[in-house]
């Protein structure tokens, strides 16, 4: 799955290290790959796993 955004706020230095950091954490157990790539205000991410994973990910971040 492929994902684009912009921040809807400035993220400093330190907000994108919790970003990387909570990914690293979670990942494993969602057995999720994650490849991620911020340039100005956007960033965009290529999430590769199980389509069982990709789902409930999906649901999580659009309804929660």
């Amino acid at each position: 799955m492929y994902y684009v955004s912009r921040f809807s706020r400035r993220l400093s230095k330190r907000d994108i290290e919790k970003i990387h950091e909570a990914s690293a954490r979670n990942n494993p157990r969602s057995k999720i790959t994650r490849f991620l790539v911020c340039l100005g205000d956007s960033f965009f991410q290529l999430l590769e796993g199980p389509a069982v994973a990709l789902d409930r990910l999906y649901y999580e971040t659009i309804y929660f």
